[in-house]
């Protein structure tokens, strides 16, 4: 049976093997596959063309491509990841369409490398099976699948081996692309250049060159291309007669059919199905390969990860990465943002806010209360769950459990942001937030507390990364390792664009105990920069953009810096020291014609975000 059919389990849709492949034979299927080499040489097929693949080569097979690999005189271990169109579609839904190539053993793609590290850490995690080794698998293969999509969706031809192709011009090459997918989706009809040239609003002359430029030939020669290497599965069924199967791909006749299938495969079909019938995947001719034991495969999974470290060639490495970003503001939606918040709240906070702790506690949404309690029951704690019910909040009791949490000073920093932004948009658990550090009211003071205010009641910047979340409710239309684009619910037109600054040591920075001065060097040590711009598209009208700017120079953490980290901090005149942490904002209209562009220029770890409403 040619089609291979991938068993997921209930709750991991990613299946992964490692192993000695001696032969795996001919087969297809629906769904993406990655194949990584980690040592010595595989042979591959995939279509019309035959790659040698040496260690560290990545070999993307995507949905209906009809492939097999083969050992070579070199012994190898290879990983073959497989991601289920089905569950990764509600974030990619052109993923079932994808024309994914990785491989170009002459130009390897700048951005492989970074590939390698994501694709070896989905396999250290799966191998390692931590506590929450399948949620931490699938949001990397998320961001797979988004590398893939903007770096390896597009290929050309170097004679008549497919490599992967490249264009600096983010619209032409988003252009070439739905090209492509268009031709492999259509192939059977009769598809014409002037239908294409409509559909991208080009002129003939314009397009005709524009696929020449990327592709590597003409548009003719490439839909003939398509369907031949199409026809493989139908051709290899062995059921069909070879003019149905010329029929039926969109070739008028059985000899301009085998014309070129000769052309490409070196043969006719009636000498490839000949050649390959009998070495087709089955019950009868299984996959010949043997399984490589978890510890072998931790070893050599980690010492290829300490290699592509050493090449300093991964994203987040690079000093200045500028990012354009073309999103349809009528395009459907990724996913329903519905970010879910749980503050914990004391009866000592309500004593030292006041009347603030119900404004503060709207800006988080209006999310669920819960409310510390004791055995015992206060006269305080049942004044504060009267005032919140009266104000319509929902509560609950919460526990305290006693233990005391070590100091990470990165909470007090701005490199907690992209990471409950990056939490709270891509997962769909709730986030416990306490409100406030506890302790006297009248010292300013940081200590590496897990609340979002400090004890005298300052917001840090972790409030105001929460607070931007919990408006973030509508349709996730896009996202990035450094970017998400919605459409917010409401009958007024209305977007939010977060974009967010980190990198590797500030992400850890927020995860572990952290001293002060261990979180002061990181920080101010931080050199990555990025230059993003987000273009919605089809957008008519006149809009108010509304920038809010979180960084480090606007932070609780900057404020202590400067005044050298004083245990703690008793102001003599408060003029407006909460107004020092709080965001910058910029204000501005902009008139669109049929799109609008938003840029965002980050230097410090830390996030900018913009709203923009029709007006």
């Amino acid at each position: 049976m040619l089609a291979e059919k991938i068993a997921y389990t209930n709750d991991f849709p990613i299946n992964i093997k490692i192993a000695n492949i001696t032969e795996y034979p001919l087969h297809f299927h629906q769904d993406v596959e990655l194949v990584y080499v980690l040592k010595g040489e595989i042979q591959l097929k995939n279509g019309s063309c035959i790659y040698k693949m040496p260690e560290g080569s990545v070999f993307a097979s995507n949905g209906h491509e009809v492939h097999s690999m083969y050992k070579t005189k070199r012994d190898n271990i290879t990983a073959i990841i497989q991601l289920s169109n089905a569950f990764f579609s509600q974030h990619f839904p052109r993923l079932p369409e994808s024309c994914y190539r990785t491989f170009d053993p002459q130009r390897p793609h700048p951005r492989l490398d970074y590939m390698r590290k994501i694709l070896l850490m989905i396999l250290l995690n799966y191998l390692k099976k931590s506590l929450n080794y399948k949620q931490e698998c699938i949001d990397l293969a998320i961001e797979l699948i988004d590398c893939l999509d903007r770096s390896f969706n597009l290929f050309t031809f170097n004679g008549k081996t497919i490599v992967n192709g490249s264009n600096e011009d983010p619209v032409q090459a988003s252009r070439i692309s739905r090209i492509i997918q268009y031709i492999y989706a259509e192939h059977a009809r009769r598809i014409t250049l002037e239908e294409l040239a409509d559909m991208e609003h080009l002129s003939t002359f314009y397009l005709s060159h524009l696929i020449k430029e990327n592709i590597g030939m003409s548009f003719r020669d490439f839909l003939c291309f398509a369907r031949v290497e199409l026809s493989e599965i139908p051709l290899l069924d062995m059921r069909k007669k070879i003019h149905t199967v010329a029929r039926d791909i969109g070739f008028s006749t059985t000899a301009y059919y085998e014309k070129f299938f000769l052309k490409w495969f070196g043969r006719t079909p009636a000498q490839h199905r000949e050649l390959y019938g009998n070495r087709i995947k089955s019950a009868m001719y299984p996959e010949r390969m043997e399984p490589i034991n978890d510890s072998s495969s931790i070893s050599l999974v980690r010492r290829a990860l300490s290699y592509i470290d050493s090449q300093i060639t991964g994203q987040e490495r690079i000093n200045n990465l500028k990012l354009d970003i073309i999103v349809d503001a009528e395009k459907q939606e990724i996913k329903t943002l519905r970010p879910s918040l749980q503050i914990i709240v004391s009866p000592e906070d309500y004593r030292v806010l006041g009347s603030r702790l119900f404004a503060l506690l709207n800006d988080l949404g209006r999310s669920l209360i819960l409310l510390e309690t004791d055995q015992s029951i206060s006269e305080a704690r049942n004044l504060l769950e009267k005032q919140l019910l009266a104000r319509g909040f929902s509560i609950t009791m919460h526990m305290p459990s006693g233990l005391e949490a070590a100091n990470a000073y990165g909470l007090d920093t701005t490199a907690c942001v992209p990471q409950l932004l990056y939490k709270g948009i891509l997962g769909s658990d709730p986030q416990y937030v306490r409100l406030r550090d506890q302790g006297t009211e009248h010292e300013l003071r940081i200590k590496g507390g897990a609340g979002i205010l400090t004890s005298c009641g300052i917001a840090k910047p972790s409030y105001y990364g929460y607070a931007a979340l919990a408006k973030m409710k509508g349709a996730l239309l896009t996202w990035g390792k450094h970017y998400a684009v919605a459409r917010l619910d409401g009958e007024n037109q209305a977007f939010m664009i977060a974009a967010y600054n980190y990198d590797t040591s500030t992400s850890l920075l927020c995860s572990r105990p952290a001293t002060l001065h261990e979180a002061e060097d990181i920080v101010y040590k931080f050199n990555n920069e990025i230059d993003l711009n987000v273009t919605l598209s089809h957008l008519r009208g006149r809009f108010a953009v509304t920038k809010y700017e979180l960084t480090t120079q606007n932070s609780i953490f900057d404020l202590m810096n400067k005044l050298g980290f004083p245990e703690a901090f008793s102001p003599a005149v408060d003029l407006g020291f909460a107004s020092y942490c709080q965001p910058k904002v910029d204000v501005f209209t902009e008139t669109a014609e049929d799109s609008l562009m938003v840029n965002f220029s980050l230097r410090d770890v830390g996030a900018e975000f913009a709203v923009i409403q029709r007006i």
